[in-house]
C-alpha cells in the first residue's frame, strides 16, 4: 500500500474482498490521496470502506471549548466522504498511568463521538495489549475504559490476539461485554512468537470465538488482518 495503493487495491478486489480497512489516514491524505479521490479508486475497483484506523490525538481536542478542533472536523467530514460507517481510533493518546489523564481521555472521545454522530458517523477504539498492563480497581484499565465510554458515542473493535499478547483470554470479554463490539480483528496468535500467525495455525480456538461473537454480540464488521506473514507474502 505504501508502494502502489492502486495495484495492490486491484490485487485484494480480483482476490475476492469487496471490503478493506485502510490504516494511513496522514495530512488529510488516504495513502496519499485526498478523500474524494480515494473513494473514487475504491469505487472504480467495486471496493467500498466501511470501516478504517485513524488517529484521535489529545492535539485533536480542545478542553476549554469542549471541542474538536477544525483539523478533526475535517477528518470526520473526509471519513464520510469516503463512506465509512465506524471510524476506529487504534490508540490512547492520554497516560495509562495517570488515571486524571484517562479520565480527561475518555471524556475526549465520549464527547468527538457524539460529535462525529451527527454526520452519522460512529466512533470507535481498538485495543492492543497496553491497556491491560494497567490495572484500576478490581480490573484492567480496559475494564474502565469499557465501562466509562458511553456506547451512544463510542463503540468498540476487539483485537482478540492484541489482548492474547497481554495473556488474557478474548471470550472473557466477549461474554462479559457483548454488547460493546461493532467491530473484530480476525486474526489468530502464536504463543511461541508472540505474534499473530495465518488464520488457523495459531492457538486462539477460532470457531469457538467467531460462533459465540456471531451469536451473542453486536460486532458487524468481520475484519481479517495479517500483519506477519511467514514464508508467504502478504498477498
Amino acid at each position: 500500500m505504501q508502494k502502489d495503493p492502486i495495484d495492490t487495491l486491484k490485487k485484494i478486489s480480483e482476490i475476492g474482498y469487496q471490503e478493506v480497512e485502510p490504516a494511513s489516514y496522514v495530512n488529510q491524505k488516504i495513502y496519499g490521496y485526498s478523500a474524494s479521490e480515494f473513494r473514487k479508486i475504491l469505487d472504480d475497483l467495486g471496493l467500498s470502506m466501511p470501516t478504517s484506523h485513524t488517529g484521535f490525538k489529545k492535539t485533536h481536542w480542545d478542553k476549554i471549548k469542549n471541542d474538536i478542533t477544525d483539523e478533526y472536523k475535517k477528518t470526520i467530514e473526509d471519513a464520510v466522504t469516503t463512506g465509512q460507517k465506524l471510524m476506529i481510533v487504534p490508540s490512547f493518546d492520554w497516560d495509562k498511568k495517570n488515571m486524571d489523564e484517562v479520565k480527561k481521555g475518555i471524556e475526549a472521545f465520549n464527547r468527538m463521538g457524539e460529535i462525529a454522530s451527527k454526520s452519522g458517523l460512529r466512533i470507535g477504539f481498538h485495543n492492543h495489549h497496553q491497556e491491560f498492563e494497567e490495572r484500576y480497581e478490581d480490573g484492567y484499565l480496559y475494564d474502565f475504559m469499557l465501562k466509562e465510554w458511553d456506547p451512544n458515542n463510542v463503540g468498540q473493535q476487539l483485537d482478540i490476539a492484541n489482548m492474547s499478547v497481554a495473556g488474557v483470554d478474548p471470550m472473557a470479554f466477549l461474554r462479559r461485554y457483548p454488547r460493546h463490539y461493532e467491530s473484530i480483528h480476525v486474526k489468530d496468535f502464536d504463543p511461541k512468537t508472540q505474534l499473530s500467525t495465518h488464520l488457523g495455525e495459531g492457538s486462539l480456538k477460532m470457531d469457538e470465538i467467531l460462533t459465540f461473537a456471531k451469536k451473542n454480540t453486536s460486532i458487524q464488521y468481520w475484519v481479517i488482518e495479517q500483519e506477519d506473514y511467514g514464508n508467504k507474502t502478504p498477498l
